[in-house]
C-alpha cells in the first residue's frame, strides 16, 4: 500500500507535468486523485503482455519504461525508451 504522503507526490508529479502543457483545475485534479491509481513496479517487471488489450496509460514519476517485442527470428527489439517524468503507453504501430 502506498501511503498518502507519497501517494500526494505522484500527483504532485503528475500536475506538475501536466500544467507544462496546459491548466489543470482543482475540479480535474480531484477527479484525478479519484480514479487514477498509482503503483509502484520493480525493474524488469512485464506491465502488459503481447497479444492483449492495453487496459492502462502510464505515468512515469520516476524512473524509466521500455517498449519492445520480439520479432520473427525471436530477437528483442526496443522500440521506446521514456523517463520520468511522462505519459507511456505500448502500443503497436
Amino acid at each position: 500500500m502506498i501511503d498518502s504522503q507519497k501517494n500526494e507526490h505522484y500527483f504532485d508529479v503528475l500536475f506538475t507535468y501536466v500544467r507544462l502543457l496546459v491548466d489543470i483545475p482543482k475540479i480535474d485534479q480531484d477527479i484525478c486523485r479519484e480514479y487514477f491509481k498509482p503503483i509502484l513496479v520493480k525493474k524488469d517487471t512485464l506491465l502488459e503482455t503481447a497479444g492483449t488489450v492495453h487496459g492502462y496509460h502510464n505515468f512515469i514519476v520516476k524512473g524509466f519504461m521500455r517498449v519492445f517485442h520480439h520479432n520473427q527470428n525471436d530477437v528483442e527489439i526496443t522500440t521506446n525508451i521514456n523517463d520520468a517524468p511522462c505519459f507511456f503507453t505500448s502500443y503497436n504501430h
